[in-house]
């Protein structure tokens, strides 16, 4: 499939199917937004951040110039883990969409009060 995994389509077929397609897509974009900012912080982390945004609107573009989609880039010449583990930010993204709709049918039906310490 190139950039996601057989096993991500897979899990995020299962979080639609268990959720619902309109909460398991609410679900799934919190994922993507989740793996988005890790990805942002890792290329923050490593100095790359400029160069490969600068990249990015590049192949952008020559996408619009050309009108044809080719490879984004070959990152086999470069060292480094480039790879981002998605089922860890779908997982996580789901768990915080359960936990905010809990909290937000507890605050509709009940009236939300925080607990005072």
């Amino acid at each position: 499939m190139g950039m996601l995994g057989a096993g991500d389509g897979k899990l995020m077929a299962l979080i639609a199917g268990y959720l619902g397609i309109d909460a398991g897509t609410e679900a799934i974009f919190a994922g993507m937004v989740i793996g988005a900012i890790w990805s942002l912080c890792r290329l923050r982390r490593s100095k790359k951040q400029r160069i490969r945004l600068l990249y990015l609107a590049a192949y952008f573009l020559r996408i619009i110039r050309t009108g044809k989609i080719e490879n984004y880039c070959d990152l086999s010449s470069e060292r480094g883990n480039h790879t981002l583990p998605l089922a860890v930010c779908m997982a996580a993204g789901t768990y915080l969409y359960l936990l905010f709709a809990g909290f937000y049918s507890l605050w509709q039906t009940n009236g939300f009060h925080p607990p005072i310490l």
